[in-house]
């Protein structure tokens, strides 16, 4: 799914990239009466990060041969 964002940042020139690489280790689960190991993950980050919105309106998340985006389409503000 393909969304666009109406915000200060428009395209990705005027969002700042931020990569990273995420160590994410789940450990130990239970699952009824067995005990499940899960091996640790590492993960290749990219975060645009928009100054004007003081938020990061893109994660982009590689995995081995697999891409996913999460792309922000709308903030509220609560009351203040």
């Amino acid at each position: 799914m393909q969304a666009s964002l109406a915000f200060a940042c428009r395209g990705l020139a005027r969002r700042r990239p931020i990569r990273y690489t995420k160590f994410v280790d789940p450990g130990r689960f239970r699952l009824v009466d067995t005990d499940i190991e899960l091996e640790p993950t590492v993960l290749d980050m990219t975060d645009w990060y928009c100054p004007a919105r003081r938020f990061v309106m893109r994660q982009e998340v590689r995995y081995k041969n697999q891409h996913q985006v999460v792309d922000v389409v709308d903030i509220e503000q609560g009351n203040r």
